[in-house]
């Protein structure tokens, strides 16, 4: 979010962080179990890029057709387990 201040200062704001933290701390419920995981639109998925990816030159490792499904993540997930490997180890 920006946010023009004054005529020599702009604040700019992300939420990013504190939603995927919302998210994480929604995961911890125990209530309705069939809400959790990740592998929400696995079956419509499809490995490599769609059309949309193409016109764009990315080159996707999966696709589907809904941007809300959680396996449209895995990316993210894969990326980030690679960037922390490295501390992670024993």
């Amino acid at each position: 979010v920006i946010k023009p201040v004054s005529v020599d200062f702009t604040k700019v704001e992300s939420y990013a962080l504190a939603t995927f933290e919302a998210c994480h701390d929604g995961l911890q419920g125990q209530l309705v179990p069939w809400q959790l995981g990740y592998d929400r639109g696995f079956s419509q998925a499809r490995a490599g890029g769609d059309e949309e990816a193409a016109a764009v030159g990315m080159d996707a490792q999966m696709s589907g057709p809904d941007f809300q499904d959680e396996v449209l993540l895995h990316g993210q997930y894969r990326e980030w387990l690679r960037l922390m490997s490295p501390v992670l180890t024993d």
